[in-house]
């Protein structure tokens, strides 16, 4: 089915060199967790257990920035080592935002149970999260390093319909459309509340006259490695991996290119006469000898 493209302004700050750039008393006895050590991969932004918590010991993290729109009610979770919040607003729950905003520390221990203790050079600090649901408030700095790794210099195809885009650098509108080829430039970080769509790649035209910036997680969505698109190409001609990129189906359609253009189906219906219907949302698409014989 359709996909979108999720495009921000770049309000804020780049990634250089493996670091996250910048513009703009005793604790009381606390229940341990469970000393299990794992390493940190740099696979992830953000742990989901404590075990993955205590192998980002010693790793560089940064308060992720909000949008204006919630900077008002700061940061929550944020304690001194006495439990008390530290420089709390008015509401006495929540930290400044001007207070942590953008602050790089430093995780120096995750032995207390639902705290990580961090730490830069002019506080110690707690932070609460895991045992609430409340999200991880942090950039990796490993992770964003292994991501410009992972990308640099890769090239990326748009997937979707015909759209227009805000390109974050130029402030201009772009025309975006399927097959349109992008160059991996960077890791930005952009004012989110979830640093999940915070952290995105930046992407440039070859002549560097236009961008976007997606979140890192829909990379293989939204933008394609144009080396899978090359595969597919190869494998099944390139009029039907056009057809694919515009999120669009049709009679005679290789069934691997169905699942490339709209996804797995929801669920897959099979007869004795060798056609299977395949489930999306209220649309069927039907597969006989691994090809599309008819959709409605």
């Amino acid at each position: 089915m359709k996909k979108i493209i999720l495009t921000y302004f770049i309000l804020f700050v780049a990634v250089c060199d493996a670091q996250i750039i910048i513009l703009d008393n005793e604790s009381p006895q606390q229940e341990k967790a469970e000393n299990i050590t794992v390493r940190y991969d740099s696979l992830y932004n953000e742990p989901s257990s404590w075990q993955e918590c205590q192998s980002m010991i010693g790793q560089s993290i940064v308060v992720c920035p909000k949008s204006k729109s919630l900077q008002n009610l700061g940061y929550r979770g944020f304690y001194n080592l006495d439990k008390r919040v530290y420089c709390p607003t008015i509401s006495k729950i929540y930290s400044n935002y001007d207070s942590l905003n953008c602050r790089r520390f430093k995780i120096l221990d995750a032995s207390i149970k639902y705290y990580l203790t961090i730490a830069d050079d002019r506080d110690t600090l707690l932070y609460k999260w895991l045992d609430d649901g409340r999200r991880y408030l942090f950039i990796t700095e490993g992770y964003v390093e292994k991501q410009n790794k992972l990308f640099a210099n890769k090239k990326f195809v748009y997937k979707g319909a015909n759209t227009k885009v805000d390109d974050p650098i130029s402030k201009n509108q772009i025309d975006l459309r399927p097959g349109n080829i992008f160059i991996f430039d960077k890791i930005v970080i952009l004012p989110k509340n979830n640093p999940d769509i915070s952290i995105c790649a930046l992407l440039k035209t070859s002549n560097n006259t236009a961008h976007v910036a997606i979140p890192v997680t829909l990379i293989g969505e939204t933008f394609i490695s144009k080396d899978k698109i090359d595969k597919y190409a190869a494998k099944y001609g390139r009029y039907w991996v056009d057809i694919a990129m515009s999120n669009q189906i049709k009679v005679g359609m290789p069934s691997e290119l169905v699942k490339f253009s709209w996804g797995n189906p929801n669920s897959i219906n099979k007869n004795s006469y060798g056609i299977d219907q395949w489930c999306y949302n209220g649309q069927y698409v039907y597969i006989k000898g691994g090809k599309v014989s008819a959709w409605n």
